[in-house]
């Protein structure tokens, strides 16, 4: 997939430099990552949603943890959750759970043309007050 034809906005995201903000969850740069807020929300507030800028078929998601040595933020039961009508309405696709391993993760689901796939965390390290 070509990372320019992605966007992606969150429930929720803290601003620093190199930790937060959804961009960081398509440049491509183990360094940079996604995190929610600091001080920790609520789980339904803990989603991450990619936007494609056309519609494309598509069959799973792949999710890395952060890589830095801590566990705030990754998440292990979740959600994906598709649409084809630019986010305005979604299906859920795949429930499942990963393990804690900081490795690539795949959730694989039947392919479909859609223009949205969103990671919705149902639990996360440590409290289920984070992702990343």
């Amino acid at each position: 997939m070509i990372f320019h034809l992605l966007s992606a906005t969150t429930g929720s995201s803290a601003n620093v430099t190199n930790e937060g903000p959804a961009k960081y969850a398509l440049d491509n740069n183990i360094d940079t990552k996604w995190h929610t807020q600091y001080g920790g929300t609520d789980i339904e507030n803990c989603w991450i949603n990619i936007h494609l800028n056309e519609a494309q078929k598509v069959s799973g998601l792949r999710y890395l943890p952060r890589q830095d040595g801590g566990i705030n933020g990754t998440i292990l039961k979740y959600e994906i959750w598709v649409s084809s009508d630019n986010g305005k309405t979604y299906t859920n696709v795949k429930s499942d759970e990963w393990n804690q391993e900081k490795i690539w993760k795949i959730a694989e689901f039947d392919s479909q043309t859609v223009t949205d796939v969103k990671l919705v965390p149902l639990t996360s390290l440590p409290n289920n007050r984070y992702a990343s």
